[in-house]
């Protein structure tokens, strides 16, 4: 049975369950105030006086290398609030095998367990997504394409840039706030649903080197779950269409002549 280094191998009876998470935060402006912190508008605040608005989470449960469920569930304080929000998150992940993030260890997982302490909630799986020691149960995507910082950071968006794979489709994590001024949870949960579905699909892609035909397969059978479930996911439309393959090389299609 294949392996895949981003992904726990399937298990003979057993479905193995990967969840792909993304948080969106605004800032808390009562803790900012109590420390005194004043924020610049081109600068990001420390994580710390995050609160989170809306968590999305992508499942993709499989029993077999070529067999996968997918379901998207997205919790907004719209419809709950920030210890229910945060609740649920524990809850929803509790029988996860791995769960999968972009920069998750450097913020989604501090986040979520600072809100946690705050609200005074016992959240042992989101303590485990803080822990280095179980790297393979919280897989950081940032992690993995960096080398674990040997290579320089880069964002989301420049990961996905090269692959072709569709990202930040609506405004910015920056007009998050803009949004749950006017209790726009609609807008927030489909903004947040793409950053996720972008983030599994980049997960996938990144083993083209190892299996080349991997990460097109599984984008493919998400892009039939997508279809299968509309007009649910229309917003996930623009993840239907793959990007032609690529099978030549660099200097492939060229007539060279020394």
């Amino acid at each position: 049975m294949k392996k895949s280094a981003v992904g726990p191998p399937a298990k003979k009876g057993h479905n193995v369950k990967t969840i792909t998470l993304d948080v969106e935060t605004v800032l808390d402006e009562e803790a900012a105030e109590r420390c005194h912190y004043r924020k610049n508008p081109d600068e990001f605040a420390p994580w710390i006086l995050h609160k989170p608005v809306c968590v999305s989470m992508l499942t993709v449960e499989r029993t077999d290398w070529d067999r996968v469920a997918f379901s998207i569930h997205s919790v907004t304080r719209g419809d709950a609030s920030e210890r229910g929000m945060i609740d649920e998150v524990e809850q929803y992940l509790s029988d996860a095998d791995q769960i999968i993030t972009f920069n998750g260890h450097g913020f989604d997982a501090p986040v979520l367990r600072a809100r946690a302490a705050v609200n005074e909630i016992e959240a042992p799986t989101i303590l485990q997504m803080g822990l280095r020691s179980r790297l393979n149960f919280h897989l950081d995507l940032l992690d993995v394409v960096t080398s674990s910082g040997s290579a320089p950071r880069i964002k989301l968006a420049e990961l996905c840039a090269p692959f072709r794979i569709p990202v930040k489709l609506q405004a910015g994590g920056d007009g998050v706030a803009d949004l749950a001024a006017v209790n726009d949870w609609q807008g927030i949960r489909h903004y947040c649903q793409t950053d996720v579905v972008s983030t599994w699909i980049a997960s996938q892609m990144w083993l083209s080197a190892k299996d080349a035909e991997f990460g097109r397969t599984r984008w493919s059978m998400l892009a039939d779950w997508v279809l299968e479930e509309q007009p649910r996911l229309a917003h996930l439309l623009p993840y239907v269409s793959l990007p032609s393959a690529r099978r030549l090389g660099p200097w492939d299609d060229m007539d060279i002549r020394l």
